[in-house]
């Protein structure tokens, strides 16, 4: 009776055995392991825990986001973690992942040169071991920063060239200011000259002793002048 349960086991493993199929790529989901399809390469960069002999796709998973890693690799009873997906080249048919995995055989744990790829829901784009999401990225980010640089810069320099005209229509008023107030005060000067020149003009000359001389010349030349003189003499 043992013997018949033990052989009824062993065919229904081998019946689903060659029934087993790897479960279809979907999108992924966070917090949620999504199953990403099959492929016969693992990427450059991996970690890998003991083997497990009763592997599954869930006990995978755990071990690698424990890891910190969004991508599970099973094959048989081995289990790898990585950062990122395998390079999309390597992606075969569903059918080449056809192992059973030892814990729980309704699901596939890769095949003999392929493995079964879930995605551990913490990056839902992980990208892939080829680099292609990393460099469209880095290219929208090169040709973006250009642009503003540019645009900063021109701002710049309009505000810059404003100030200048301003500071030179500002200098150029300065300027006229002082001429013009260098003028006004020379002509108060000059007018002040011409004033004091114009009242030092009708003053009187004072009587030289010339004139004194002359005047009291003619006037003792007269008979009376003679008369006067010798009484001045006469008195001395």
């Amino acid at each position: 009776m043992a013997f018949a349960r033990f052989a009824l086991l062993s065919l229904l493993t081998l019946a689903s055995a060659r029934e087993v199929d790897q479960l279809p790529k979907k999108d992924p989901v966070l917090n949620q392991a999504t199953s990403q399809g099959c492929f016969d390469a693992l990427p450059a960069q991996v970690v890998s825990s003991p083997d497990r002999p009763f592997n599954t796709p869930g006990m995978c998973v755990e071990y690698c986001k424990a890891k910190e890693m969004n991508v599970s690799f099973l094959q048989n009873k081995s289990c790898f973690c990585s950062l990122k997906y395998p390079a999309k080249a390597a992606m075969v048919h569903d059918n080449q992942c056809n192992t059973p995995c030892p814990g729980y055989p309704a699901q596939a744990c890769g095949g003999q040169d392929a493995f079964s790829v879930y995605n551990n829901g913490i990056e839902l784009e992980p990208g892939s071991d080829d680099g292609a999401n990393e460099d469209k990225t880095s290219t929208t980010s090169t040709s973006a920063a250009p642009t503003k640089s540019a645009a900063s810069t021109t701002i710049h320099v309009a505000s810059t060239t404003i100030a200048a005209s301003t500071y030179s229509e500002g200098s150029s008023t300065t300027k006229s200011e002082q001429e013009s107030g260098s003028r006004s005060a020379a002509e108060e000067a000059s007018g002040v000259a011409n004033a004091a020149g114009d009242s030092t003009i009708p003053t009187t000359p004072s009587p030289t002793a010339s004139t004194v001389t002359n005047n009291g010349a003619l006037r003792f030349s007269s008979p009376v002048g003679n008369v006067v003189n010798l009484m001045r003499q006469f008195s001395r």
